[in-house]
């Protein structure tokens, strides 16, 4: 519940980018986790709390960088019945607790080194989140990836050949300014939303196993379609290019005369469509009335009775500022369902203080930006085969003006391994 980019996970709710992965909350970027709470970038950990970068670890809160490890809090080690007192003494089901902590566990992450980019078996590629690729170049969450670049949110193996390609994946290639295509496609421009058994497709949307079609809606099961018209092969193949040729003989020209030629897509971003005379619709205020602030809800689970689903809650976001809130389409106002009250339950967390949006917004920060930029590596130590400041170049999704330590490959290896 709450969640995007899943992959195989069961009873979580609140998360970002998780995939193999069971009872987690608040996480961001988790691989075959087993209860993971307010974590980021962990795998294969079990019963771990506001931990970052951690993998194998079981029964840690607040570590960075560890591997292997059992009973660590803040990176420091422990007896079992150590562990288990200060987790007690902790308290993580208190509301207040979690709120301090989380600052707490934030600023350690900071103290320790990142790699420049999430990724793990690549052979020149660059972006950030890419796994098992070739020569996959600026992009961002891929997997089994080749011959890429602009490409995005394609984690499903494999994608070939694509350029300025976003979401899903399976089995595609030859694909450009596409998104959401997969389940195999091959020479795909210009569609949205198509899956299964694609070929040859040009400007179309909502299509399934199809070929040889331009400019279709909703088709299915069919090969050599203009407009949504039926042709033989040879009338078709004989059209296709006399309209590729209209377009950019005759484009279109709206009212403002703006030209749209063959292969041109319409900008989304509100400067640029307000800078060019498009309409431009803001969030609009909700007319929820709340019976309920978030600021009395109470601090435990303990504390809280069934009646908390028959609330609507003022968000806290909408309550602190408003103008932010309408940024990430903060809701004002929101309602615990009784399925998700039995999840706080099940894993005795406090009840969140603010909207599901809100929440989703808090964690894309722990995701790293769309962004790619040139950095050396900050590495000073001179146990990692260099002699004072390492002079390793890299693109990174991580910012200059970020607080993140951030290393090479190499001097990334030599401290964490």
């Amino acid at each position: 519940m709450y969640a995007s980019g899943l992959k195989v996970c069961n009873d979580s709710n609140d998360v970002l980018m998780l995939q193999k992965s069971d009872l987690c909350y608040e996480s961001v970027n988790v691989t075959k986790g087993y209860k993971n709470l307010y974590c980021v970038d962990c795998e294969e950990c079990s019963d771990v709390y506001f931990c970052k970068n951690c993998m194998n670890c079981s029964d840690c809160i607040g570590c960075t960088n560890l591997r292997n490890q059992k009973y660590c809090i803040e990176n420091v080690q422990y007896t079992k019945e150590e562990y288990e007192a200060k987790k007690k003494e902790l308290d993580l089901s208190n509301y207040q607790n979690v709120r301090n902590y989380k600052k707490v566990a934030q600023s350690n992450w900071l103290k320790y080194p990142v790699k420049y980019m999430h990724s793990r078996q690549n052979v020149n590629s660059t972006g950030d989140y890419v796994f098992n690729s070739r020569n996959t170049l600026d992009s961002f969450e891929m997997v089994g990836a080749e011959d890429c670049r602009y490409c995005q949110f394609a984690s499903t193996k494999t994608s070939k050949d694509c350029y300025d390609y976003t979401e899903y994946g399976e089995n595609v290639e030859m694909v450009y300014e596409t998104l959401l295509l997969g389940d195999g496609g091959a020479n795909i421009r210009f569609t949205t939303q198509a899956v299964s058994n694609l070929r040859d497709l040009e400007y179309c949307y909502g299509v399934a196993n199809a070929s040889y079609l331009f400019g279709c809606i909703g088709v299915r099961a069919k090969q050599y379609c203009i407009l949504n018209k039926q042709y033989t092969k040879e009338e078709y193949e004989e059209l296709v290019p006399k309209i590729r040729k209209h377009m950019n003989e005759m484009p279109y020209v709206d009212a403002h005369g703006r030209e749209y030629k063959y292969g041109e897509f319409f900008p989304i971003n509100e400067n640029v469509a307000r800078g060019k005379g498009y309409a431009w619709k803001n969030v609009e205020e909700k007319a929820y009335v709340p019976t309920k602030s978030w600021k009395d809800l109470p601090n435990t689970l303990a504390e809280t009775d069934d009646s908390i689903t028959r609330e609507i809650i003022l968000c806290e976001d909408w309550d602190t500022n408003q103008n932010n809130a309408m940024n990430h389409n903060c809701t004002k106002a929101y309602k615990i369902l009784p399925q998700e009250l039995t999840f706080y339950k099940r894993m005795n967390i406090p009840i969140p203080r603010k909207c599901p949006n809100g929440r989703h917004n808090d964690r894309t920060k722990f995701r790293n930006p769309i962004i790619f930029n040139e950095q050396v590596c900050m590495c000073e130590l001179g146990n990692h085969d260099h002699e004072g400041k390492c002079i390793e170049q890299f693109k990174t999704s991580y910012t200059k003006e970020g607080k993140e330590i951030v290393f090479c490959e190499k001097c990334y290896q030599a401290e964490v391994f």
